[in-house]
Parts: C-alpha cells; structure tokens; sequence
C-alpha cells in the first residue's frame, strides 16, 4: 500500500513481513518521487 505524506508531498511505501517467531511486522520506506516509483518497491520486497 502506498500513500502520499501530507507535509511533505513525498510516496511511502508500506509493507507486512514475518519475522523469524512468525509475527507480522509492518515495514515503511519514505521519500520516493512518484507513487508508480513506491509500488515498485513494494513489489520486490514481496
């Protein structure tokens, strides 16, 4: 799921990963661009 941060105007990716005891974990990367350019990554980190 990506989403645009209001004060900043920048694309967060988000993301759901299990650890090694099988818990969810939720993972952010902030600053990209463009959405296309935030769902590109999210898409090699599944």
């Amino acid at each position: 799921m990506a989403y645009k941060e209001k004060d900043t105007k920048k694309w967060t990716a988000q993301w759901f990963e299990t650890d090694i005891k099988g818990e969810k974990k939720k993972r952010r990367k902030k600053g990209f661009e463009t959405k296309r350019e935030a769902l590109e990554y999210e898409c090699q980190k599944n």
